[in-house]
């Protein structure tokens, strides 16, 4: 009888910390590129969006200062899909040029 709560109290444990690491991945987001923010940000900016940001750091700049993805979500959806996609497929520009 002790053999078989001895076991199915390891198994309980077993199972929790499967649960825990599988919790862990799901809840770790994966880290965003650099690369990444920077073309978010200069798409904002080009589309002046941080007028239409939740941010008052924002605002008040006139470009993005906060998390790019923050102008991109409540400026996109008030342009037209057909900018939208043609932005998309647009290079990025170089500073000073």
């Amino acid at each position: 009888m002790k053999d078989a709560r001895h076991r199915i109290h390891e198994l309980a444990h077993r199972v929790i910390d499967a649960a825990e690491a599988i919790a862990k991945r799901i809840a770790t987001p994966a880290p965003v590129q650099p690369q990444v923010i920077t073309l978010r940000r200069q798409m904002a900016n080009r589309l002046g969006l941080s007028q239409f940001c939740a941010s008052n750091r924002c605002r008040r700049a006139r470009c993005c200062r906060g998390e790019p993805l923050d102008c991109l979500h409540a400026g996109l959806p008030l342009l037209p899909p057909a900018l939208v996609e043609r932005l998309k497929m647009a290079k990025p520009r170089r500073r000073g040029k």
